[in-house]
């Protein structure tokens, strides 16, 4: 070591490093399992009814509008194509009773769908005939564009939704869940999806149905007021976590990589010229060791904001941001040893700099510390 210092203060200095990278720890920890279920889930018949009952929405014993449409989901697979972009299949199915009125549309909408490759195709794989109704089943394979929050990755849970509407915009048709389709709907449950799914890098924490109010300033062509057709729309909901051992070895490791190399660099800064021959050190070729770690984070930054286009900071750019930070302060340290610091800095070149190279650890993980506490 250029600094040999006393050995417990390298030591305090490595218990101080343990403590806030706990800290650290345990704040990614509280935040990866702190999962509540939806308090506003579809759970049985009866909190659908509530539902309806409240906004006004229960269809009269006279048999007029609006109209009840069970419906159910069953999700087969899953996948992000983009930050936005979500491909789904699966099926859907509905029960028309007998009482309802003739010519009433069958089927769903997902309006949500964008058209291309992996396009909305819907198309009927069962049809069942019961005592006064009659069961549809269709399986769908859709893209679906949605917005997601991707503020804390890669500690973030995502809820991927199901948007459902009736096709007869000319009647006031309301879908309901088929929760009797299910073995369970409680909270936590985790139903309508296949077992066997495949989701990259993510773990399912809940289903549920839940509904929506969304109000809209068209009539959609149908000649009534404005807002006057706004019926709750059915969703079907999937919470996912994202499982953190890929984006921790494809970002963070490598980052961690580049701040054990700039501590190694810092170690070999000295005003000794004895230890500067045996160590090899220059200010130039530190500073030109300095501006290549820079182009290397500068490029992994890139190709993960090229990921979040469009997308403020995210919690893991505060890595790259803090070691910009740390290698301009090497860098700056490492010119100060030729040129000097002012008066009132020059304490820091005491001992070949020990309290800059004893201080570097603590301060790096306080400042992670502060970031993780300050962003959750």
């Amino acid at each position: 070591m250029a600094a040999s210092g006393h050995p417990a203060r390298w030591w305090i200095s490595l218990a101080i490093s343990l403590l806030l990278a706990g800290v650290v720890g345990v704040q990614w920890w509280r935040v990866h399992t702190s999962f509540d279920p939806n308090p506003e889930q579809l759970i049985t018949p009866a909190d659908v009814q509530i539902y309806l009952d409240r906004e006004g929405f229960s269809p009269p014993v006279d048999g007029s509008e609006p109209f009840l449409v069970p419906t159910g989901v069953f999700i087969q697979s899953l996948a992000f194509r983009t930050p936005n972009d979500v491909h789904v299949t699966g099926y859907v199915w509905q029960r028309y009773d007998d009482d309802l009125p003739e010519g009433l549309s069958r089927g769903v909408v997902f309006p949500e769908s964008v058209r291309g490759d992996a396009g909305e195709r819907t198309e009927i794989a069962y049809r069942k005939r019961g005592d006064g109704y009659e069961l549809i089943g269709w399986h769908f394979d859709v893209a679906l564009r949605q917005w997601f929050d991707y503020d804390d990755y890669p500690i973030d849970h995502k809820t991927v939704w199901l948007r459902l509407w009736h096709p007869d915009f000319t009647r006031r048709v309301i879908l309901v869940p088929d929760l009797a389709a299910y073995a369970s709907t409680e909270a936590g449950a985790i139903f309508g999806v296949d077992r066997g799914i495949v989701l990259d890098g993510w773990r399912i924490d809940e289903t549920f149905f839940q509904y929506q109010a969304f109000g809209y300033d068209t009539d959609f062509g149908v000649h009534e007021r404005p807002g006057a057709r706004v019926l709750p729309e059915l969703h079907f909901n999937i919470v996912l976590e994202r499982q953190f051992l890929d984006p921790f070895v494809i970002h963070m490791v490598p980052l961690f990589v580049v701040v054990a190399l700039l501590f190694g660099m810092l170690m070999t800064v000295t005003l000794d010229g004895d230890k500067a021959k045996r160590f090899g050190f220059t200010t130039l070729s530190l500073i030109g060791a300095c501006s290549g770690l820079f182009f290397l984070v500068l490029l992994g930054h890139i190709q993960l904001r090229q990921r979040f286009t469009g997308y403020g900071i995210v919690y893991i750019e505060s890595f790259y941001l803090l070691i910009y930070v740390l290698i301009l302060l090497v860098a700056v340290f490492t010119f100060s040893t030729t040129h000097g610091l002012p008066r009132g800095l020059r304490f820091l070149h005491r001992n070949d700099g020990e309290i800059v190279k004893l201080a570097f650890w603590p301060l790096t993980f306080a400042a992670l510390a502060v970031i993780a506490l300050a962003w959750f």
